[in-house]
């Protein structure tokens, strides 16, 4: 976690404060959501390493197309957040307008 702080004070000292908050924010959002959808990745990957285990070839193909599948369709609501309710939410958290704007731009 130190490097994501050292990372987080290089971007405030060049591009200033509300951008850096702005940066940090959005990223810690769209972090919890990878969470979510990386989840239903590896829970559905898991079943391919048991497959792999008994040999089942084909049994693995299909846990694996099935897990990209449900991976891309659990990234949707993440898309469709921070598209069109990332300002709306910023601001809802008490960010200012200009962070909230920076934010949903970001």
């Amino acid at each position: 976690h130190g490097y994501n702080i050292a990372v987080i004070f290089l971007i405030s000292h060049y591009i200033g404060e509300d951008d850096a908050i702005a940066f940090a924010a959005v990223e810690f959002y769209l972090y919890m959501f990878h969470l979510i959808s990386h989840g239903i990745y590896d829970a559905f990957y898991r079943n391919a390493n048991v497959a792999i285990g008994s040999g089942n070839d084909a049994l693995v193909g299909q846990q694996a197309h099935i897990s990209m599948l449900f991976s891309g369709v659990a990234s949707i609501p993440a898309i469709l957040f921070s598209l069109f309710w990332m300002e709306d939410f910023l601001q809802w958290l008490g960010f200012s307008d200009y962070i909230a704007a920076t934010g949903h731009d970001y």
